[in-house]
């Protein structure tokens, strides 16, 4: 009935298009930024966020969640580096950010793999073993104490954390 309506149906977009989606936002945010039309950087990476955001809530295979959730942690956190690079931050604010990165790298890799990861890819099995084993040299043997700094503390280093900091400096207001 209403073809530009109906082309615009999230519920018709499959998996792959929402990451697509996501990249094509985030590609362009970062062209915005550079020609310094920084209101619409920021609307634009929020967008790519939503749209990362609602494809990893739909995303069944482990393997391309992995890939995918890195490839974006990664290319956000190039992001906030360049960010940092291109502008003229003091030195106690460019030390905060990227201890705030750094915390964040470290929340998202034992929050996120575990052994609990269904997949065939010896690469992220590797990965995972090795983050499992530095999670329990760092927890020994103490569930409880484990959780709560999972649930308090490293639960605050998130990559929503990591987002919301990209928002705020590439508004530049």
């Amino acid at each position: 009935m209403y073809p530009i309506i109906e082309t615009f149906d999230m519920s018709k977009i499959n998996d792959i298009a929402y990451i697509q989606i996501a990249f094509l936002f985030f590609c362009l945010s970062i062209y915005y930024y550079f020609n310094k039309s920084y209101n619409r950087a920021t609307l634009l990476y929020f967008a790519s966020y939503i749209a990362y955001y609602k494809y990893s809530e739909l995303l069944k295979n482990d393997d391309l969640k992995v890939i995918y959730d890195l490839s974006y942690f990664i290319l956000s956190f190039y992001l906030l580096l360049i960010i940092l690079y291109l502008n003229n931050f003091s030195i106690s604010t460019n030390i905060l950010i990227i201890l705030i990165g750094i915390m964040t790298i470290i929340s998202y890799s034992l929050t996120n793999f575990d052994l609990k990861i269904n997949t065939n890819n010896n690469y992220i099995v590797n990965w995972s073993k090795l983050l499992f084993n530095i999670n329990n040299k760092l927890y020994p043997n103490n569930d409880k104490t484990k959780q709560y700094h999972y649930d308090n503390f490293w639960s605050i280093f998130d990559f929503n954390l990591l987002s919301f900091i990209i928002c705020l400096l590439l508004s530049k207001e």
